[in-house]
């Protein structure tokens, strides 16, 4: 998470009462200056094993690896080079050297900074920033009031300290693993994301907002909010929370995207629909995710048979596969999707009688 606004808005405030929400959690907090180098954030290297073996390992008790909360304060003044330096680490939680690659238990980093960075080096890092928040500027009493109070009550030790267990938010985490994601909701997804960015890209809203390295990010955070809403597997209204995804804050072109992604969101998942009527969308992700396992299965079968959940159905081969694409009807979103799965599945079967035509030739 990025939190940018003015000097004096609180952002510090902020993630130094997130830090004391939990605990036994480790804690990296290091204040970045454009001198800070990577070695001030993952550790040093080992001068003897390098003397000694050539080989580049580096001691990471203490930095940013061996930490489960990182709170890295003025971040856009580190400079891209060490912001691009730690997207490994960000993103695929691993430290990667020519010799070694570190297992980093890092849960969630949070930046501050007085400005969000601009510029092409920028748009890496700033896809594998999951949350993005704007503080907003204090222009009324009552937020003046509640800054005040806050921080009063905070130095006097008098701000309530939740003590949350750090072991409940890996249990937590562990939890989330285990919630299911139909390949129906995976489509749908990829439904609204693409609407969305035309849609943003029409109005030339920052691109960054939900691209191809964000969208992967976005199924651990579904799985969450089904989690969070006492669910095991992840529902189409779900889609809805994805909004808070989107940056928060005052900026007119943060409010225009989020309200985008609500109308996108409302055509894909009506809310005055049944959820009954949405299992066409999981027969056709069904399809989907059947047609690109035939895609990528080494050993093509002679024979192709796809299952359509909800029924005792089965569609033998190709015949049958675009028999029932022609009868699909439904929701508005639906004649785009059957429109992706015919073409996928045109593109798969066409490969698959290339592949069967040179099996038996040999």
């Amino acid at each position: 998470m990025f939190l940018v606004g003015p000097t004096g808005q609180g952002k510090s405030t902020f993630i130094t009462l997130l830090s004391e929400l939990f605990d036994g959690a480790a804690i990296f907090r290091p204040q970045l200056s454009a001198f800070t180098i990577p070695d001030h954030l993952i550790g040093p290297p080992i001068p003897s094993v390098y003397r000694r073996e050539g080989k580049q390992l580096y001691y990471i008790d203490g930095g940013i690896c061996d930490a489960q909360l990182a709170l890295l304060e003025e971040w856009p003044d580190a400079g891209v080079a060490l912001a691009r330096a730690l997207n490994t680490i960000l993103l695929e939680r691993r430290f990667v050297t020519k010799d070694a690659v570190y297992d980093v238990r890092l849960h969630s980093a949070f930046m501050t900074g007085n400005h969000a960075p601009q510029g092409a080096q920028w748009e890496a890092v700033q896809a594998r920033q999951l949350f993005f928040f704007q503080a907003p500027k204090l222009r009324s009493i009552m937020g003046r009031f509640s800054a005040m109070e806050t921080a009063d009550l905070r130095k006097s030790g008098k701000y309530p300290h939740a003590g949350i267990p750090w072991s409940d938010v890996e249990a937590l985490a562990h939890e989330v693993e285990g919630v299911r994601i139909s390949p129906g909701i995976m489509l749908v997804l990829a439904w609204c994301l693409n609407r969305f960015e035309e849609r943003c890209s029409a109005k030339a809203l920052p691109g960054h907002l939900m691209n191809t390295r964000s969208q992967n990010n976005l199924l651990p955070v579904l799985r969450a909010i089904a989690l969070i809403k006492d669910s095991r597997e992840v529902h189409y209204e779900h889609l809805r929370s994805l909004v808070h995804v989107l940056p928060a804050g005052d900026s007119t072109d943060f409010a225009d995207a989020r309200r985008i992604w609500e109308e996108v969101v409302e055509v894909a998942v009506p809310s005055k629909k049944h959820l009954q009527e949405f299992q066409r969308y999981d027969q056709l992700g069904a399809l989907m995710d059947q047609i690109h396992r035939l895609r990528l299965s080494p050993h093509t079968p002679r024979e192709i048979i796809f299952e359509v959940p909800y029924t005792a159905m089965k569609l033998f081969g190709e015949a049958g596969f675009h028999d029932w694409i022609a009868n699909c009807k439904g929701l508005t979103t639906l004649s785009d999707l059957v429109d992706e799965v015919r073409r996928a599945g045109i593109d798969t079967f066409k490969e698959w009688r290339r592949n069967t035509h040179a099996e038996a030739e040999l």
